[in-house]
């Protein structure tokens, strides 16, 4: 009696065994790499209606819904104060710990106002809050940092780089790094924007705050993040160097 149908193809047991286990190995990799290449900035403490539950910034304006906020974009007349008032409470809703309303931000049209915000130059805190709730708004899914390129922020992004305001620019480092890190195409468009020679230019004075040089240090290596396809072996070899000095930098102070 041929027995054989009664004993397991233990080789092909182990070669879907160790399939499995790669293609779990690498949903986790791509989930940890979807975690690194972006990054919100919250304010802890922050509870879901966007409050402090004690002391930090959020406390210090009462928050108002983004309808609200809307109609005070859209009144020609609304006081400065009033207009960044609004654009802070709009910053802080997108700083909460959990369930920031992304979507709903981006349904209700704040967005092409954070942009136009990003031009006043003459507004510098207007332009920082501004930018933090676009670098919220682009750590969010493809769709949502998609929401932010086609909002024409990038090119706005880019010259805030250039601020003599430096949590500004540092501000807006972290925004591109968070489009760049999104996808291969974003990336190679931050790149195709002038990015890599601002942000050595950014890093190259003595003055540059360990912040800047961290800020940096991630945005670099998003340029550098997604294989398919790789970044361009032009941009790498402009790339390198810079990381090479930074890590040199003393970044425990």
């Amino acid at each position: 009696m041929d027995r054989s149908g009664f004993f397991k193809n233990t080789s092909r047991s182990d070669e879907n065994r160790k399939n499995r286990q790669h293609q779990v190995t690498e949903l986790r990799k791509d989930r940890r790499g979807e975690q690194i290449s972006k990054r919100r900035q919250v304010i802890e403490g922050t509870t879901d209606d966007g409050m402090a539950e004690s002391g930090g910034l959020t406390n210090s304006v009462e928050l108002i819904d983004t309808h609200q906020i809307k109609q005070i974009f859209l009144e020609s007349d609304s006081n400065p104060d009033k207009v960044f008032s609004a654009v802070q409470s709009c910053r802080k809703i997108l700083s909460r710990v959990s369930r920031p309303p992304i979507d709903e931000i981006i349904n209700v049209g704040l967005l092409p106002h954070l942009v136009h915000f990003l031009t006043l130059d003459g507004s510098p805190e207007l332009q920082f809050e501004s930018c933090w709730a676009i670098t919220n708004i682009a750590s969010g899914t493809p769709l949502q940092t998609k929401a932010v390129v086609e909002g024409g922020a990038v090119p706005h992004l880019m010259r805030l780089l250039s601020s003599t305001h430096a949590h500004v620019a540092e501000q807006a480092i972290w925004a591109l790094g968070n489009v760049a890190g999104d996808s291969a195409m974003y990336r190679d468009f931050v790149i195709e924007s002038g990015i890599i020679p601002l942000l050595v230019d950014m890093t190259a004075s003595t003055t540059a705050s360990i912040t800047l040089h961290r800020h940096v240090a991630w945005t670099l290596s998003n340029l550098c993040r997604n294989t398919d396809p790789p970044t361009s072996i032009e941009s790498l070899t402009k790339i390198i160097p810079s990381i090479r000095l930074r890590l040199c930098v003393d970044t425990t102070a």
